[in-house]
């Protein structure tokens, strides 16, 4: 199992000319830690719910500025990238 955690650790970038998050992770004892910093100002994700199963790393990811939630899950592939999907949960106001 430590063996294909250790596959996940690295950093991760949505585009690597342009990037605008990283995903660094890291694997701490058995588990795997996730940090996510916004790439043009620095600021960091709050970062829960880290969780593996199924060849799944899952996170939740919460932007402290603007308060967005997004659910994460990502897979490896053979050629040594991964598949992310992103989920973004917000609050909808009905104009009235």
């Amino acid at each position: 199992m430590t063996e294909l955690l250790q596959r996940f650790t690295g950093t991760w970038l949505n585009d690597p000319e342009n990037p605008s998050v990283e995903w660094r992770i890291a694997l701490v004892g058995d588990k795997l830690n996730v940090v996510g910093v916004d790439v043009d100002d620095g600021e960091r994700y709050a970062v829960t719910e880290i969780s593996f199963a199924d060849e799944t790393l899952r996170w939740r990811a919460e932007m402290p500025s603007t308060q967005y939630v997004t659910e994460h899950q990502l897979t490896l592939r053979e050629d040594g990238n991964a598949e992310h999907r992103c989920t973004l949960s917000e609050t909808l106001m009905r104009r009235r």
